[in-house]
């Protein structure tokens, strides 16, 4: 099984410098929320000042969450793919392979997200993580079944 047909969730290359402001503000984010993480929270956390900080993300804190949650799912599609590849080519063992590793990772709590930070932001940016959070759970799980119908496997059955 190849998943061909998923858009990959890119992420721009960065510099460990950048890495290290992904990873503190991802770490902020993921423990105050977008709301009540302030950009100067996340300069010190990193020990800098907040003007360097804008260095790495000239348009603010937005544009730093958008990017964290982007590696994220990008990691996240990445995972679930990697996992279900792993396993032969039977919808009962790539789903077990599935939920084998939906239980090893964090919680991604999207429900959290879609109700408390998603409002704040740009409804370009809101479009644009929705989507990407479908290619990295939905999408692939869709596929399995979509293969498995074509395999003979299972049918679809109109009630």
């Amino acid at each position: 099984m190849t998943f061909d047909f998923l858009e990959p969730i890119t992420t721009e290359k960065t510099s460990d410098a950048k890495e290290r402001v992904l990873d503190a503000a991802e770490q902020q984010f993921h423990l105050h929320g977008y709301k009540a993480v302030t950009m100067q929270e996340i300069a010190d956390a990193l020990g800098m000042r907040q003007a360097s900080l804008y260095y790495h993300v000239p348009q603010g804190k937005e544009q730093l969450f958008v990017q964290v949650i982007e590696r994220r799912l990008a990691r996240h599609q990445h995972g679930l793919c990697q996992a279900i590849m792993a396993e032969p080519v039977a919808l009962r063992d790539q789903l077990a392979a599935a939920l084998r590793w939906f239980a090893s990772q964090p919680p991604v709590h999207f429900l959290v997200m879609m109700q408390s930070d998603m409002p704040l932001l740009s409804d370009e940016n809101q479009a644009h993580l929705t989507q990407l959070a479908y290619l990295a759970t939905f999408a692939p799980l869709r596929q399995l079944f979509v293969d498995a119908q074509q395999r003979g496997e299972i049918r679809v059955s109109d009630v």
